[in-house]
C-alpha cells in the first residue's frame, strides 16, 4: 500500500470525488466540522 495519494483537481472537484468513491476511499477529515 501507500501512506496517501494526492490529486491536483484544478477546481474540479466532482471528478476526482467520484474516482475516491469507486476505490472506497474516504476524505481524512470525513464527518469533521470546523469550530
Amino acid at each position: 500500500g501507500v501512506p496517501g495519494l494526492h490529486f491536483y483537481t484544478m477546481n474540479q472537484a466532482a471528478p476526482v470525488l467520484a474516482i475516491c468513491e469507486r476505490l472506497g476511499l474516504t476524505p481524512a477529515d470525513a464527518g469533521l466540522t470546523a469550530s
